[in-house]
């Protein structure tokens, strides 16, 4: 008989690689749902507004990491979502006012991000996708910001948007779409 050896013995699981699906959204941690949540890039800003005037700001990305269109399958798109948006002036006014602030895409795509008072600081929390793909992954300005100014005193404002990125992973063929009768669910 053969002493029963009391060490513990470590076996690794095999390691399942997850298949992405086909016309589904990634983000850069290779999952469908962290891009409401990471920032994978920013912009920082700022801009001076008088009176009933109208001005522009450029949103040019410094990058936390590269997008990696390599590691999909595919030809993959990539969108930027954009997830956090603040505006808070340098100095409190004399007289509030209200800003109106628009993110306009490089293809003039416009995403409303809201009017703020500029008695104090603005935030938008929620994720908004620019539907537009980047076509050029090496070009950092990626639109400008609009802000239009209606009463209240000359201002000057600093401004910071947070980026996460999405792949589209196009599939080589389209989807089949089927009528359903009436009272006919579609699983089940």
């Amino acid at each position: 008989m053969h002493a029963y050896d009391q060490r513990l013995v470590m076996h690794k699981k095999e390691q399942h690689l997850v298949t992405p699906r086909l016309n589904s959204m990634y983000d850069s941690l290779g999952t469908s749902h962290a891009w409401r949540y990471c920032a994978d890039s920013y912009a920082i800003g700022n801009f001076s507004i008088a009176t009933g005037g109208g001005v522009t700001s450029e949103v040019v990305l410094n990058y936390n990491k590269p997008w990696d269109l390599k590691r999909w399958p595919t030809s993959p798109q990539l969108y930027l979502v954009l997830t956090f948006f603040s505006c808070c002036p340098r100095v409190l006014p004399a007289t509030p006012g209200n800003i109106t602030v628009t993110y306009v895409g490089n293809d003039g795509y416009q995403l409303q991000l809201g009017v703020f008072n500029t008695g104090g600081a603005f935030s938008c929390t929620t994720p908004m996708i620019i539907p537009s793909p980047i076509t050029d992954i090496g070009r950092a300005d990626v639109g400008k910001l609009t802000m239009f100014m209606g009463t209240g005193s000359n201002i000057t404002c600093d401004w910071q948007a947070q980026f996460s990125t999405l792949y589209l992973l196009p599939s080589q063929q389209g989807n089949d779409v089927q009528l359903l009768k009436h009272n006919e669910h579609l699983y089940g």
